[in-house]
């Protein structure tokens, strides 16, 4: 494997260390694997006698996995690859000898992704490379290891690759995890825990904010914000969050140039250390001073620009764009707050760059989205932030006693609450069952690919991952990032009723693509605003029309044609990624107001009219989005249909009891409202010939007569649906799966 198979950037530092190696790694953490585990018990289990040194100088001629102990179950045919095991009650590894690395290691991912195979190894003799199905992106995350200098030297590193590329790797049952299982986990935990560690921060960072703009105003007009003036400080305090997180991590993965010296002097990470230095520290009583909102202002509208001085890309997306977002300009935090805001990024984010750079942009939409679920509220008396076992919550400061006190604020004071019963409760499933799903959906099919129910673009994310990869290995040639902006551009669409989830999974999404030769996917009109579940489809309002609108399939047409065209406009220059964002931009808008004529029909439904998706009610269940509008490249001129739809069935749906009704009766589902029965009768109206459509349920609704209903609904002419299921091992959860028969 080469250097063209990942888009990784770790930091200057990190790449020298790994030049010197003949060990490159990105599938664990490095230190991990490279100081922490010779002194583990697992250490021992690779023992370096004669034989051993003798069986590896014959892998190089001949790589054979049967003389590294492994079993053969299944024998390589063609250019498919053999499946071997260590032991008899072991899980089977893939193995692929060829002599092309570079090119076959494509072959070896389809073939795990096909049978569900978490293991897998690529080797020509020469280069040895560990893939692991599990993680979010294969293609990237990988161990690979040189054989002949590793033999050469005899020392730790060959003791590595004992432990890594042999039978003891892998285990002898799912109880029994091997080396490279028990690796791979506690690495990832590892990521969690940096993610997690960033999202405290960032919801620290978010309250900061907040009490920075409220004190802001105060000071202006004298007045306190309340209503909708929370909600737009909240918003505009989450933006400043996501900004900060994406600027940090695109500088530790060296998609910014952080090698320049004259980039690091005015980078966001060296901005935040002045800034939270304990010498330069503001007392709490002093009087409000607003002399850093312009050095802030001014580094983000540097990298909104991009700087041709220091080779710096442009990154022309929404969440830095200035004209999006007028109440920046106009509203300004003041230092005391900017100054907390400062230190907790900073020790989250800039203490240990390699290791938040580690982290993969899954790890940090699923630990950023509770944030998506908070809202700001006024003390009216004193409240404490107080330490509720895992968790925190503010609390009246008169109903708590002998509990662990973090923070005490007085009445008038700003304070974020987690919202308890939020409108959709989402099921609580793990990452990895999640990516199951999608694997699932795309299994026999490729893109365009949806999911109606986003949330944080978990699911987004390892579809566009999955693509990419299948892109790569038909057109070699091109960049891997390249890949990745075309998909995320073309076949990645996603909805959410939660407009602060959508923002999210759209900045976890550009995360995933950033690229220090690129510029970011403009992905404002792929992750949209509002309920699918609720759009009258595309049939429906036909027929109750006596002609066509003509007006209306002219405007869809040309906003297809629009879409279709964005994913290769050129970027090189800042004015061509500005026009890309700002055809992202427009494609949003107009859309929009092509679904918003429709929503009169939905009893219950809000009437939003053109107002911007970002600043609706984050937790508003009823504003409906009309998947055919709203994604007229899929519809109007392209394959009139998605060939995959993924959804996670939420738990509750939050509409209330007239929606509720008219849901039922356009589905045709009768008794209580079930969330997978509804989500397959909605979306397989949008699917195309041939497409896959994967819902994640729990296992008990197998057994209900709603799943006997359903399928015997789907089954009927003209819709000619099969539905199967494939049950998780070790859940409580199963994927249903529907498969379209229609030509």
């Amino acid at each position: 494997m080469d250097n063209r198979q990942t888009s990784l950037f770790p930091s200057l530092e990190t790449q020298v260390q790994e030049i010197e190696k003949p060990i490159h790694n990105s599938l664990f953490d490095h230190k991990l694997l490279f100081e922490r585990l010779p002194g583990r018990s697992m250490w021992s289990q690779a023992r370096i006698t004669r034989e051993t040194i003798a069986s590896l100088h014959s892998q190089v001629m001949n790589p054979d996995p049967l003389a590294l102990g492994f079993h053969m179950v299944q024998p390589a045919s063609g250019a498919a690859p053999a499946l071997v095991r260590g032991l008899s009650a072991a899980r089977p590894v893939a193995f692929l000898a060829t002599k092309d690395v570079y090119k076959n290691h494509y072959t070896l991912l389809d073939f795990m992704e096909r049978t569900y195979t978490d293991w897998g190894i690529i080797t020509d003799g020469t280069t040895w490379t560990l893939l692991s199905r599990t993680v979010l992106s294969p293609a990237e995350r990988c161990c690979t290891a040189t054989l002949p200098p590793i033999m050469d030297a005899a020392g730790p590193d060959l003791q590595r690759f004992l432990l890594l590329f042999t039978p003891a790797a892998f285990g002898a049952s799912a109880k029994k995890p091997g080396v490279a299982d028990r690796l791979l986990a506690e690495s990832e935990r590892l990521r969690r825990d940096t993610a997690g560690r960033a999202a405290q921060a960032a919801e620290t960072a978010m309250l900061a904010f907040c009490r920075g703009f409220i004190r802001a105003e105060r000071a202006a007009t004298g007045a306190t914000p309340a209503g909708q003036g929370l909600l737009m400080i909240l918003r505009h305090a989450l933006l400043l969050c996501h900004r900060c997180i994406f600027l940090l991590y695109a500088e530790a993965r060296g998609a910014l140039p952080m090698h320049d010296a004259r980039y690091q002097r005015q980078s966001l990470t060296q901005w935040l250390t002045t800034a939270a230095e304990p010498a330069t520290r503001i007392k709490p009583g002093a009087a409000p001073r607003f002399t850093l909102w312009a050095g802030l202002e001014s580094l983000f509208d540097r990298a909104w620009r991009g700087d041709k001085a220091t080779g710096a890309p442009p990154l022309a997306c929404e969440f830095m764009d200035p004209d999006a977002h007028p109440f920046l300009r106009h509203n300004r935090g003041d230092d005391y707050h900017i100054q907390q805001a400062a230190a907790a990024l900073h020790n989250a984010c800039c203490k240990h760059p390699a290791q938040f750079a580690d982290c993969d942009a899954s790890h940090l939409a699923t630990a950023l989205a509770p944030l998506a679920d908070v809202r700001l509220a006024m003390a009216h008396a004193p409240m404490i932030l107080a330490a509720d076992g895992t968790a925190t919550r503010w609390r009246p400061a008169k109903d708590v006693k002998w509990v662990q006190v973090i923070e005490r604020i007085d009445p008038g004071q700003a304070f974020l609450e987690h919202i308890e019963n939020p409108a959709v409760v989402r099921t609580a499933a793990e990452p990895e069952t999640i990516l199951r799903m999608v694997d699932t959906a795309l299994n026999k099919n490729s893109g365009p690919l949806f999911d109606p129910l986003c949330g944080s673009g978990l699911a987004l994310l390892r579809a566009a991952a999955v693509l990419a990869r299948r892109s790569a290995a038909a057109e070699p040639g091109a960049a891997p990032a390249l890949h990745k902006r075309r998909v995320a551009e073309s076949l990645i669409c996603g909805a959410d009723p939660n407009a602060f989830l959508c923002e999210l999974a759209r900045l976890c999404l550009t995360m995933f693509c950033l690229d220090p030769d690129l510029t970011p996917p403009a992905l404002l009109h792929r992750v949209r605003t509002g309920n699918a579940l609720l759009a009258p489809h595309a049939s429906d309002m036909d027929s109750q029309s006596a002609a066509p609108d003509r007006e209306f399939q002219d405007q869809w047409q040309a906003l297809a044609r629009d879409a279709l065209e964005l994913p290769d406009m050129p970027s090189q220059s800042y004015g061509q990624a500005r026009r890309r964002c700002d055809v992202s931009k427009r494609l949003a808008a107009r859309t929009r107001e092509l679904g918003s004529r429709a929503n009169a029909r939905i009893p219950g439904a809000a009437q939003t009219g053109n107002r911007a998706e970002h600043m609706h009610d984050p937790g508003d269940a009823h504003t409906p989005l009309h998947p055919e509008t709203a994604f007229p490249d899929i519809f109007a001129l392209g394959p009139h249909g998605f060939a995959c739809i993924t959804a996670a069935a939420p738990r509750t749906m939050g509409l209330n009891a007239k929606t509720r009704a008219w849901l039922c009766e356009e589905t045709g589902a009768s008794g209580p409202l079930v969330a997978a029965d509804i989500l397959a009768r909605r979306l397989a109206p949008l699917a195309a010939p041939h497409a896959r459509l994967a819902i994640l349920t729990h296992q008990s609704f197998l057994r209900t007569r709603k799943a006997a209903a359903l399928k015997e609904f789907l089954a009927r002419p003209p819709a000619a649906w099969s539905m199967e299921h494939t049950t998780l091992q070790a859940r409580r959860f199963a994927v249903l799966v529907l498969s379209n028969q229609n030509e």
